[in-house]
């Protein structure tokens, strides 16, 4: 909690001075990946919110969401098993210890429900619940009305006019993921066996027929090739860590502000270092940080002669290569995807310009579709259609929903820290 209160306190700084920078206490724009992502959903859902905002609008990348926080007795006792497994029994010890030994333990604290923080019914925006519904639904009603007598915001190119008129307590979002999340613990997934995930997913579930749905939804069972057990686990770990909670806050966010005033995205683009997906690979684009490799450099140059200019030009006994002429691809690289210069700069100029455009106060795509990034460089409005094919909605729908947010975070989190580490 120290380190949220300690960002309340930064807020509370930058809205005191930041006009001395020539900034605007009053068009101030949030945003975090990972577990900043989290802190900001945090910020969102804490009662100094409800009366005193800190900031108009944010943007959560991926975050951590965690529906299973402690309260104090448990964060307590918790500390306790830290303290312990370092070998200091106080805090002035706790203090000398290198950060190296506290990072191996984990970020088990970051918040805590402490009776105080948060506002209440806050666990409600991680639950899809009719209850939670018509619980907003005069809110609903008087935001609804509130943007019926407005005109459709703007997009990027024309006058830059507010994203939505809201309550200040209800800032207008984006929120999203990147496809492969889980590979932030692909080390520790990496150490299952087929045998060891199914005893942790019993153990944590409690219940067979609960621990048979899910191990049925996504493929995983004592008989799983031991190749095949990190994908499903990755796909498992990622659903439940991630992906499905990240659309659950989405979904609420939603109906708290009458249908309106959040913008869902996908980011599926491969990473330009690794040629493929993976966690946070986003940020490298937002931030534009990170060179491209020598090889994504030479084949943006490069003019690839995938088809030929006439089939007049080609023997019936010439071998005939896919992709630049002279070039072979091994089987490994068949798997990984060449980003150029000319994908990495689509994708980076659509993520920044509608990031900066947000900022601006202006609405970043239209509210009613999903903004996809990749694969592949492709970049663009779609719709709910598009995002169902696009991550698993129709499964989390069958084996998550039953099961529940809290059980199905335990369960992510289990298998996340890989089989050394007991529960």
């Amino acid at each position: 909690m120290a380190s949220l209160r300690d960002q309340r306190k930064a807020m509370k700084w930058l809205h005191h001075y930041v006009a001395e920078f020539g900034g605007n206490p009053a068009d101030i724009t949030v945003f975090g990946e990972n577990s900043g992502g989290a802190d900001i959903l945090c910020h969102m859902l804490s009662a100094e919110n409800q009366t005193r905002p800190m900031f108009q609008r944010a943007i959560v990348q991926s975050a951590l969401l965690e529906h299973n926080l402690p309260d104090v007795n448990r964060a307590g006792w918790q500390l306790s098993r830290i303290l312990a497994a370092l070998h200091v029994t106080t805090i002035d010890q706790l203090r000398q210890v290198d950060a190296e030994k506290l990072a191996v333990l984990g970020n088990s604290q970051r918040a805590v429900d402490d009776g105080v923080f948060f506002r209440p019914g806050w666990r409600e925006y991680f639950v899809k619940d009719d209850a939670h519904s018509r619980h907003h639904h005069q809110l609903k009603e008087h935001i609804a009305q509130a943007v019926r007598a407005r005109s459709r915001s703007s997009i990027r190119g024309a006058p830059r006019t507010p994203a939505l008129a809201l309550p200040a307590n209800l800032q207008p979002l984006i929120i999203g993921d990147c496809s492969s999340d889980a590979t932030l613990w692909a080390h520790y997934l990496s150490l299952w066996t087929p045998e060891g995930a199914v005893r942790r997913i019993k153990a944590v579930c409690q219940s067979l027929s609960k621990a048979s749905s899910i191990m049925r939804a996504y493929d995983i069972s004592p008989y799983t090739p031991d190749e095949e057990i990190f994908e499903r686990l990755l796909d498992l770990v990622n659903d439940t860590r991630v992906a499905w909670p990240t659309e659950c806050v989405a979904q609420n966010a939603k109906r708290e502000r009458g249908g309106r005033g959040v913008w869902r995205y996908v980011f599926d683009q491969e990473g330009p270092s690794k040629g493929v997906p993976h966690h946070a690979a986003d940020l490298i684009y937002l931030f534009d940080t990170v060179p491209l490799p020598e090889s994504a450099q030479a084949s943006a140059t490069s003019s690839p002669q995938i088809f030929c200019e006439s089939f007049d030009d080609i023997d019936d006994d010439d071998d005939f290569t896919y992709g630049s002429v002279g070039q072979e691809r091994d089987e490994d690289e068949w798997a990984t995807t060449v980003v150029d210069e000319w994908a990495y700069t689509r994708v980076r100029d659509a993520l920044q310009e509608r990031w900066i455009s947000f900022a601006h106060g202006e609405a970043p795509w239209r509210e009613d579709k999903v903004f996809v990034f990749g694969p592949e460089a492709e970049t663009g409005e779609r719709s709910d259609l598009i995002f169902e094919g696009r991550r698993r909605k129709e499964l989390w729908k069958e084996a998550l929903e039953p099961l529940g947010m809290q059980l199905v975070q335990k369960l992510g989190v289990e298998l996340s820290r890989g089989p050394t580490q007991g529960f």
